[in-house]
């Protein structure tokens, strides 16, 4: 269980990075967009962020990608606590017939203690 609950808030924080992240990206864009420079300069400055929005967008495909794999992982921790639940009620029927089993065969001693073999 306590698993189940670190994959979930592993799965929240990769994606609150990432939305932190495109929030940053958007605003820096905004402002460079309010800055009058000439143009050899704003080329100078659109050549320097080049690489940084391509490390963004890594980022982003990387925490999507870590998002994605952490969901999986809590869907094989239910499948499996499902299967858990179905086990315990395997164990409980089981417990039930055999009983119904040993007191069926006291019976049949008992029916059968009458008789005597020659």
């Amino acid at each position: 269980m306590e698993c189940l609950k670190l994959t979930r808030r592993c799965g929240g924080s990769a994606e609150e990075i990432s939305l932190l992240l495109k929030e940053d990206l958007d605003r820096m864009e905004a402002n460079v967009r309010k800055i009058v420079l000439p143009s050899s300069v704003l080329g100078t400055l659109n050549d320097q962020t080049q690489p940084r929005d391509c490390a963004v967008g890594l980022l982003d495909s990387a925490f999507a990608a870590q998002s994605r794999e952490i969901k999986q992982v809590h869907r094989h921790f239910s499948n499996i606590e499902g299967l858990h639940q179905q086990n315990a009620v395997l164990v409980e029927e089981t417990a039930v017939v055999s009983g119904a089993l040993k007191m069926r065969a006291t019976d049949l001693t008992d029916t059968l203690g009458c008789f005597v073999v020659a």
